[in-house]
């Protein structure tokens, strides 16, 4: 894993961490994120992996009624060039998981299996 790659990848862990994003610890097990410190990573299973042993699930694809939703929300920010909306568009796909970094392409994450997340309501 280069540099610029854990960059991205703690990047995005950051990003998703307040909302319960599971991972994959190489060798080890799946747990939920509970902290990043100084390289490493802790789950709900344990601490201290290194970073380039993590991967985090997320999802590919949005449902029909997100797509709708994000939609929207595009065209309000176009409307009204407030960055506060793009910001809030940003964290609604965190809450969501989806993989907006394109992480599952370029193997820094996992494609979520189905049902891994309850997105309802979020």
């Amino acid at each position: 894993m280069t540099d610029d790659e854990k960059k991205e990848l703690l990047i995005a862990l950051c990003a998703y961490y307040p909302y319960g994003v599971m991972v994959e610890v190489e060798g080890n097990h799946t747990g939920k994120l509970k902290g990043i410190d100084n390289g490493t990573v802790s789950t709900d299973k344990g601490s201290n992996y290194p970073l380039r042993l993590v991967k985090p699930y997320l999802r590919e694809v949005m449902t029909g009624m997100e797509g709708i939703c994000y939609q929207q929300m595009l065209m309000c920010v176009l409307g009204d060039g407030s960055r506060n909306n793009a910001w809030g568009i940003e964290d609604w796909l965190n809450r969501k998981f989806i993989d907006y970094r394109k992480l599952i392409s370029k193997g820094l994450a996992l494609a979520a299996p189905e049902g891994m997340y309850n997105i309802e309501g979020l």
